[in-house]
């Protein structure tokens, strides 16, 4: 993220802390002097961070990763952890000419099939599946050195956190409904 706002973010200030979009509400808030949503949300105020007054984000377990409603994986500090999971890799080299890769040789399946195969057979990709993994971004930026095995105490405490999250928002890879979940493109105003 870039920002700029003169006599309040130090010029040339950069921090290597991870923020998300959530973040963006709860801060903006702040700033304006306005008040949060009654419903819980899943940002924090990071003001300080942004104003260059810390590097550490206060009250926050933990930052989960969901593509859907699959909670994929949780960092905490330097460590990263994947849950076992399916994902798409590009099924060839990669075209310039905005065809999939794979063109002519795919064997697309009906379009009422939106899950990740057919998304697959459709634009060039493959499902691969990732393992329970476990990085320590501090020295494995690029994530290729699984360490889940030689470390299970953290592989425990991202469990714990992911298993917080998955009460409250679930996680269909564990068939976990959450307690705080509402329908995708609904407010709460009717």
């Amino acid at each position: 993220m870039v920002a700029r706002w003169p006599g309040q973010i130090p010029a040339g200030h950069t921090c290597s802390t991870p923020i998300i979009s959530i973040d963006l509400l709860p801060t903006f808030c702040h700033l304006a002097h306005a008040p949060l949503p009654e419903k819980t949300i899943d940002g924090v105020n990071i003001t300080d961070i942004l104003l260059g007054k810390s590097d550490t984000v206060e009250n926050r377990d933990g930052l989960v990763f969901y593509a859907g409603s699959e909670l994929q994986a949780v960092r905490d500090g330097q460590w990263k952890i994947h849950f076992p999971h399916k994902y798409l890799v590009v099924n060839g080299e990669t075209r310039t000419d905005g065809k999939p890769a794979g063109y002519g040789r795919l064997a697309p399946q009906s379009i009422s099939n939106s899950g990740i195969e057919g998304i697959a057979s459709r634009h060039g990709y493959v499902v691969r599946e990732l393992p329970l993994s476990l990085y320590d971004l501090s020295t494995d930026i690029g994530e290729s050195k699984n360490i889940a095995s030689a470390n299970p105490a953290i592989v425990k405490k991202l469990t714990d956190i992911a298993d917080k999250y998955r009460k409250t928002l679930g996680d269909s890879l564990q068939n976990m409904k959450g307690t705080e979940t509402r329908p995708v493109g609904r407010n709460d105003r009717t």
